[in-house]
């Protein structure tokens, strides 16, 4: 018995929130992104005990008076002893749901009729639900959620061996011993209270009590010390077996919430927990893990991960994860770009840009405008190394459902095969042409199984002066592999004429819905806006990277130069971006634009 489906509406941040849970489902996302809160949603629908008066504290909020909230599971088949407890048809899948009001009034209901209270605490006799908080070191009580399984389990069990059987022996045990210390107080009760008769009051002595006292204990051969002598991934890994074996001796169906398994935990430690949490989700249990970890998140499928985010309205929504790769695949694909699917599901924003200098310009307009570091706002830029590899690495992150933006410089809306020669070249000035490549061909080092780079360049210029180039248009470029698909008819034509009129911003609030930014050149221009050169060469100068002023005509071709040199040198990119920023260069600029686009 699995649950299949699972639906919450109007609980928290989950306003309308559905998704298909398989065994185990690794839940992630940035904070307050509503993580808790689904674990939260599953721990009110299967708890017995409700209070009324703080059930309207979890209605989402900016409803209605009469809004209900409504958790629904739906299971793939019931149990036997389910199925004969309520006349369910075996092997079918049925539909349990709880509701609440507003106002505190609360339902349950199995395959749409209503169950009253016996018959909802009859149900709910048939789950297991444990709930492991983050820290589950020993000194910080970490055995509680142990010992409250352990407990719900006593309670639940029927015979002689009973919570209720065994209250009963302890307190008639108790009572019989202490019937003998009373018979002198009951003499002179008798005399002088006028009572018949004294005895214990042990009613309420209750054997679960002793259980907040339990512990554990490890036997290391002749020793035996203290679970919480031993590190805190090992507790983590011991205590988690203690659920799993919890669970299985219950015969019950066990939902295993887990927040952040992996806090405070060393990465090695990590793999174990994970394993760990695989082995509970087994027979009719299932697993529902938290994490921030991008190492434990590693360790598992994705078809079983759950990334989630806020959008505008604060609402939780599952990210549109559409994987057409395999898991092997998926992973060796974005190890090309230094990356895993952990870190771009865990951070609120990835941003891929075509070289290291991109990254280093962005981090400072970041920094600059926010006073906080990219990390610190969960931002991820990653270089790519060319315009080709910003569209393949954002198509993969499509299909992990990541929140991505992309930045090009201002050629990638043009067509990939471009010209090598001028145009309207002199007939002598292709004859001559190809008489120099037909006499640099004989002289170039060649193997017989491999064709060089250079014999392809020439071969290439050869068959360009032979047959006149053709262009292609904005239908083969890198931009387009990313964005046409997404993109109307009405759009591809309205961005077609932009990019032939050079009109960046048109093209820029076109390609903003698909989360495309070109520079209206390149990066160079962005770092140095038209004007700024006077500022960049004042700044070079102070700094001693060059010696005295450049000459006028080539200024500006110089100072891009320099720009482009800094490539590896963040510190004095940052420098130079900070004194333009401090200069107002950025205020009206493209460079405000892109930070626009990137944080809003």
């Amino acid at each position: 018995m699995k649950i299949q489906r699972i639906k919450i509406r109007h609980f928290r941040s989950l306003d309308d929130f559905e998704f298909r849970p398989p065994p185990t489902t690794i839940v992630c996302g940035t904070n307050s992104s509503g993580k808790s809160n689904l674990l939260r949603a599953l721990r009110l629908a299967f708890r017995n005990a409700i209070d009324s008066s703080r059930l309207p504290d979890n209605i989402t909020l900016d409803t209605g008076p009469n809004t209900t909230c409504q958790l629904e599971f739906e299971f793939d088949k019931p149990t036997g002893a389910l199925a004969t407890a309520f006349a369910l048809p075996p092997n079918t899948p049925f539909t349990y749901k709880f509701k609440f009001k507003k106002t505190g009034t609360w339902t349950r209901h199995l395959n749409e009729v209503k169950l009253d209270d016996p018959e909802g605490e009859r149900f709910l006799s048939f789950f297991l639900v444990v709930y492991v908080p983050a820290i589950r070191d020993i000194s910080a009580d970490g055995l509680q959620p142990f010992k409250e399984a352990l407990l719900d389990s006593l309670r639940k069990q029927r015979g002689a061996d009973s919570l209720h059987q065994v209250n009963g022996k302890v307190r008639a045990s108790i009572s019989r011993h202490a019937r003998d210390m009373l018979v002198a107080p009951n003499q002179i009760a008798r005399e002088w209270l006028g009572v018949d008769n004294l005895s214990l009051d042990s009613s309420h002595i209750a054997v679960d009590q002793i259980v907040s006292n339990a512990g554990i204990r490890v036997r290391i051969g002749p020793n035996s010390l203290p679970l919480g002598r031993l590190g805190t991934g090992h507790q983590s890994a011991v205590i988690i077996k203690l659920y799993r074996d919890v669970g299985k001796v219950t015969g019950q169906t066990v939902l295993y919430l887990f927040e952040e398994p992996d806090n405070h935990l060393h990465p090695t430690s990590i793999r174990v927990v994970a394993q760990e949490l695989k082995s509970c989700a087994t027979g009719d249990s299932q697993v529902f893990a938290t994490t921030h970890s991008p190492y434990l998140l590693n360790q598992f499928d994705l078809a079983g991960v759950l990334p989630l985010y806020v959008d505008n309205q604060r609402l939780t929504q599952k990210r549109p994860v559409n994987l057409t790769k395999s898991q092997r695949a998926m992973r060796s694909l974005l190890g090309k770009f230094g990356l895993r699917p952990a870190e771009a599901l865990l951070a609120k924003r990835v941003v891929v840009v075509e070289g290291p200098n991109d990254v280093n310009f962005l981090r400072a307009l970041i920094e600059l405008q926010t006073n906080l570091a990219p990390e610190h706002q969960d931002l991820l830029i990653v270089p790519v190394g060319g315009k080709g590899q910003v569209s393949e690495l954002c198509l993969l992150l499509d299909e992990l459902g990541a929140d991505w933006r992309a930045l090009f410089d201002w050629d990638a809306a043009y067509g990939t095969n471009q010209p090598l020669f001028k145009s309207g070249l002199a007939t002598q000035d292709v004859t001559a042409a190809k008489q120099a490549i037909a006499a640099l061909q004989p002289l170039l080092f060649s193997r017989a199984n491999k064709t060089h780079k250079s014999e392809k360049l020439l071969n290439a210029m050869s068959n360009e002066l032979t047959t006149p180039f053709q262009a292609q248009g904005i239908e083969d470029s890198v931009l387009a592999k990313l964005v046409w698909a997404k993109l109307t008819s009405t759009q591809r034509n309205s961005l077609r004429q932009a990019v032939s009129k050079s009109q960046p911003k048109v093209v820029n609030t076109l390609l903003d819905p698909v989360n495309v930014y070109l520079w209206k050149s390149d990066l160079e221009t962005a770092v140095v806006p038209i004007g700024a050169e006077l500022d960049a060469e004042g700044h070079f100068v102070q700094k001693g990277l060059i010696s005295g002023p450049l000459p006028v005509a080539t200024r500006r071709k110089a100072v891009l130069n320099k720009v482009k040199d800094m490539a590896h040198e963040p510190e004095q990119l940052f420098d130079l971006v900070k004194a333009l920023w401090n200069s107002g260069r950025y205020s009206r600029q493209e460079a405000g634009r892109a930070l626009a686009y990137l944080l809003g």
